[in-house]
């Protein structure tokens, strides 16, 4: 198991794949960990991704970034066909950065969808608690 595979699971059973990254999180971050997500034996298009970024000390993210992102979102597409992409983000600077994705997918056919909680991303699954991963 590498560390990209212990900061992601998928729940068949509701439906979602979850990426919990810790640490300082960049865009190469990013780029593994959705390919680990949307490549996992048991992930199907049309799940809801779930990027739950509680416990990254930082999610550094830059406009030279951008490149970067939009070529992960065109390698997943087919993956994430049909999904809606949950960000869990409770400091306002990462909420802000998660608003400016939303609108830099959206016209790729993606909808993101900032939840400012565990709890609120858990009632947008249909389930009683976000999982944490570093329990594993």
């Amino acid at each position: 198991m590498t560390p990209r595979d212990a900061e992601t699971a998928v729940f068949p059973l509701h439906e979602y794949g979850i990426a919990q990254p810790t640490g300082r999180v960049q865009a190469p971050d990013i780029v593994a960990l959705s390919l680990a997500l949307t490549s996992h034996a048991d992930w199907r298009p049309g799940f809801t991704e779930v990027w739950d970024v509680r416990f990254a000390e930082s999610v550094d993210l830059v406009p030279k970034d951008v490149p970067t992102m939009l070529d992960v979102e065109r390698r997943t597409r087919e993956a994430l066909d049909g999904s809606t992409t949950v960000i869990v983000a409770t400091r306002p600077l990462i909420l802000f950065s998660v608003k400016f994705y939303a609108r830099l997918v959206k016209p790729l056919g993606r909808t993101v969808v900032a939840a400012d909680s565990s709890q609120a991303a858990a009632a947008l699954l249909g389930v009683d608690a976000l999982p944490d991963l570093r329990a594993r």
